[in-house]
């Protein structure tokens, strides 16, 4: 369920910029091996042992470093998917997200405060995630807003 809270000025850290790629996940492709024909190969091993770094430095909470109370909770599933809860400050309360791993963090879906669906992602850099909204309806948000938060 998405709840809107009230229109206002967008304070939690609202950029236009898309930060570099995660560390975790740099170091997540170093799971991949030269196999002895010089091909890549990803075993089973390596590949869950990644999945399980990701799903693990991914989840957690993070919050604005202005003191709002805007946070972001990613909690992983037993389904190698996350719920999404994204709060805005003055703005909306998005609660019902789901995501999955992406090349890049995690593309979620959720609804909006109108009832309407919204996509997005979150991509992290270091102990920072950005929330980009990529595909949203709504009149308060546009395609390519972003939020910053950080792991607390």
């Amino acid at each position: 369920m998405a709840v809107a809270l009230s229109a206002g000025i967008l304070s939690c850290k609202h950029t236009n910029d898309s930060p570099a790629a995660d560390d975790a996940a740099q170091a997540d492709s170093s799971a991949l091996s030269a196999s002895p024909k010089g091909t890549d190969t990803l075993s089973s091993s390596k590949a869950e042992e990644a999945v399980a770094k990701a799903v693990s430095s991914y989840a957690g909470r993070y919050v604005d470093d202005e003191g709002t109370d805007c946070e972001l909770i990613i909690e992983p599933d037993d389904k190698g998917g996350y719920n999404i809860s994204i709060s805005i400050f003055r703005l909306a309360l998005i609660d019902d997200g789901y995501g999955k791993p992406a090349d890049d963090g995690i593309a979620f879906s959720a609804t909006d405060p109108s009832g309407k669906p919204l996509k997005g992602t979150v991509t992290f850099n270091k102990d920072t995630a950005t929330v980009t909204f990529t595909d949203i309806n709504w009149a308060y948000i546009s395609n390519g807003d972003t939020f910053r938060y950080v792991k607390k």
